[in-house]
C-alpha cells in the first residue's frame, strides 16, 4: 500500500495522507500517530453526525475496497470522473496558452500514434472531442471552473459560450 499512499505533515502532529490509484484516491486524515513507519497507528473510523454519515461512509468504502481488492472499485468511484475531467481541461488550458495547436493537445491526450491514424481520417470526431476540450477549457479559464467545483454560477461578466463543463462532450464516453 506504501507506493500508492502520499503522507503529508499536518498542523499540530496531524498527518494527512491521500492513498491513490488508477486515477481514485482517498484522504485519510490523522489527529495523533502516523501512517507509516514502525509506529503506525491502527486506522480507526469516526462518524460525527447523522447528517453526515453517507458521505463519511464513501471514503470508507473505498478504503477497504483498496485493502481487500488491491484497486479501488468502479462502483464506488463514479464522482472521480468529473475530477479527472477538470484535470483534463486543466492541461488544455495549460497547453493552449502555451500556443499548443489542437494536434499537439490531441497528440498529449490521445497518443501520437492514434493522431497519425485519426486525424486527417474520414471521421473527424478526434478533432471535434479536441475543439470541445478546448472550448470547455476556455470556458473554465473566463469563471466556469466555479460552476465545474460546485461552488457557483461562474463568472458572470464572462460571455456564454453555449457549451457545458462536460470535456468529452454530451454522449461521449470519456476515452
Amino acid at each position: 500500500m506504501a507506493r500508492w499512499l502520499t503522507v503529508v505533515p499536518g498542523a499540530n502532529g496531524a498527518e494527512h495522507g491521500v492513498l491513490t490509484h488508477g486515477g481514485h484516491r482517498v484522504r485519510l486524515d490523522l489527529p495523533k500517530g502516523h501512517l507509516c513507519g514502525q509506529d503506525a497507528v491502527d486506522l480507526r473510523f469516526a462518524l460525527e453526525g447523522l447528517a453526515a454519515v453517507e458521505d463519511s461512509l464513501l471514503p470508507l468504502q473505498k478504503l477497504t475496497s483498496f485493502l481487500r481488492h488491491g484497486r479501488f472499485t468502479s462502483r464506488l468511484c463514479r464522482g472521480d470522473t468529473a475530477v479527472v475531467r477538470g484535470l483534463v481541461l486543466l492541461q488544455v488550458r495549460d497547453g493552449l496558452v502555451q500556443g499548443a495547436s489542437q494536434r499537439d493537445l490531441a497528440a498529449v491526450l490521445f497518443g501520437t500514434a492514434r493522431v497519425a491514424a485519426e486525424w486527417n481520417g474520414a471521421s473527424d470526431s478526434l478533432r471535434s472531442r479536441v475543439r470541445r476540450l478546448a472550448r470547455n477549457a476556455q470556458a473554465m479559464a473566463r469563471g466556469g471552473y466555479r460552476q465545474l467545483l460546485g461552488g457557483g454560477q461562474g463568472d458572470r461578466k464572462a460571455p456564454s459560450t453555449g457549451a457545458g463543463l462536460d470535456p468529452w462532450g454530451p454522449g461521449a464516453n470519456g476515452t
